[in-house]
């Protein structure tokens, strides 16, 4: 994939004409991780602007933001896909009545067509996505950042657990 970066100073520029001002460490931090193809983890306590140099870099590429809560149970299958399991048992109920063998409808059923996609899918199925996650359980999800289905584009935001509600 061609480098979208000249140098550390284009992507400062960049990130300015989007509303974002980036010091020279966070503009040299992106450009690596464009010419390295990897993501980048963004930590710090709420306020700073994580969430927005995640915006501020998909607005820049061209790239879609996608977003993923993270919290404590998530796993990585919730956070790729799940199964219409409503649609799936609706199909096997049609095919009855007309007799399919079995091995037809579990091809069928297990197609694109009955697959619900998470924001991970998402993210591997994009061109150069940006995927903020976010949350108390934040650090969970970084290290499935570093997976190469996702990769280029990638932020990891870490922040401060959320307050519990009252």
């Amino acid at each position: 994939m061609a480098e979208r970066f000249e140098s550390v100073e284009a992507v400062q520029q960049a990130l300015r004409r989007v509303d974002y001002l980036a010091d020279q460490s966070t503009a040299g931090v992106v450009f690596l991780a464009d010419r390295l193809e990897k993501p980048v983890l963004v930590e710090g306590p709420a306020g700073v602007g994580k969430t927005e140099l995640a915006k501020a870099i998909a607005a820049t590429t061209g790239a879609r933001l996608i977003r993923l809560q993270c919290y404590e149970g998530l796993d990585e299958s919730k956070a790729l896909y799940e199964w219409n399991y409503k649609k799936q048992l609706l199909r096997i109920q049609a095919d009855r009545e007309h007799e399919r063998d079995w091995e037809t409808v579990e091809s069928d059923i297990f197609s694109e067509a009955f697959l619900l996609t998470r924001p991970l899918l998402e993210a591997s199925g994009w061109g150069a996505p940006a995927v903020a996650w976010t949350g108390a359980a934040a650090g969970a999800c970084a290290a499935r950042l570093a997976s190469p289905t996702v990769g280029r584009g990638a932020v990891a935001v870490r922040g401060a657990a959320p307050a519990p509600d009252p």
